[in-house]
């Protein structure tokens, strides 16, 4: 759905898998993200924040964006 098996190139018979859990690491670099800017969002307005991240969410960006 994110784009990221369009990375998978056959030569031959043969196909290269791309290496790596990336989904699972922009999922939370996303949330990390998202972490941080609530943080700053309480120290500026005194209230708190919702965080929500998802695994797709941040592959559509990561591969979406230029």
């Amino acid at each position: 759905r994110s784009g990221f098996w369009s990375m998978i190139t056959q030569t031959g018979h043969d196909f290269q898998w791309p290496q790596g859990a990336f989904a699972d690491q922009m999922g939370a670099l996303t949330a990390a993200y998202g972490i941080l800017a609530a943080l700053f969002a309480r120290e500026k307005t005194g209230r708190g924040q919702r965080v929500d991240a998802s695994i797709l969410g941040g592959m559509a960006i990561s591969w979406r964006t230029p």
